[in-house]
């Protein structure tokens, strides 16, 4: 995955729009409405991703702080399937984001120091 180069911001917007709009919402159904809620989701993803959390541990994460039957835990659940989708359709067009681009370049420099 990575072919040409980080993501552009209106791809990614698109992006975003795309797993909001396909996304089966419980919790944040009547959210996903708000003009600010994608760009939210947006910066709420980057971070994640600077940080190095994979979609399924940050299922997990959620899942722990939701205990079953409590009301955190369709608000998880809409949480991790927003990440997972949007890391979904990114593996599906073969690109990287700007944070996992960046991500990418420096663990390569760290690899092959000489190639900087």
């Amino acid at each position: 995955m990575g072919g040409g180069g980080a993501l552009g911001g209106h791809a990614r917007e698109a992006l975003i729009g795309a797993v909001v709009a396909a996304a089966q919402l419980e919790a944040l159904g009547s959210a996903r409405r708000a003009p600010a809620f994608a760009p939210a989701l947006a910066r709420f993803i980057a971070e994640l991703e600077a940080r190095r959390i994979e979609p399924a541990r940050f299922t997990v994460a959620l899942r722990g702080w939701a205990a079953a039957g409590s009301r955190r835990r369709a608000y998880a659940e809409d949480l991790a399937a927003l990440y997972a989708g949007y890391r979904r359709r990114l593996e599906r067009r073969g690109r990287l984001d700007s944070e996992l681009h960046a991500l990418a370049t420096l663990d390569a420099l760290v690899l092959a120091p000489e190639r900087w």
